[in-house]
């Protein structure tokens, strides 16, 4: 009833078509990995081993630094809350969302298409833009009301 799938080398994100075989074979269909065909359907090439778990590698670490300053900005810089502050906090808030959207982006299988995978760098690389603005007008606001600026 179950039929054995021996996976080589040859067999692979990078090879689509030993893909659809081995799995048309186990699921007796040949629709089974239609949306890994996503990016053949439009003529581009499928991404390079190694990228999405690259990215998504990133995303985790400057995702798990953000939300750890968030921490820290929130509930241990010394001082009273100001426009300027709260400001700062909602700028890295917002920077912190566009990282976890990029998280999910990244984990999705559609991700594997090449012009979503850029789509998903865009939003990190925008995501981590805006908690450096976000933590630079912290620093100074910290500068500022420690009297060290």
């Amino acid at each position: 009833m179950w039929q054995s799938i021996h996976f080589t080398h040859a067999v692979g994100w990078g090879n689509r078509g030993a893909l659809r075989a081995a799995t048309s074979n186990l699921l007796g269909k040949e629709t089974a990995v239609s949306e890994l065909d996503d990016s053949d359907a439009r003529g581009e090439p499928p991404l390079p081993i190694g990228y999405r778990q690259a990215v998504v590698t990133a995303i985790a670490l400057f995702l798990s630094l953000s939300i750890a300053f968030l921490r820290f900005w929130s509930f241990e810089a010394p001082g009273n809350w100001t426009l300027a502050s709260t400001g700062s906090a909602i700028l890295t808030a917002a920077g912190i969302v566009l990282l976890l959207t990029a998280l999910f982006r990244a984990l999705d299988i559609r991700d594997d298409a090449l012009s979503h995978y850029r789509v998903t760098v865009r939003i990190f690389f925008a995501g981590i833009l805006v908690v450096i603005i976000g933590a630079t007008i912290s620093s100074i606001v910290l500068a500022i009301e420690t009297g060290s600026f």
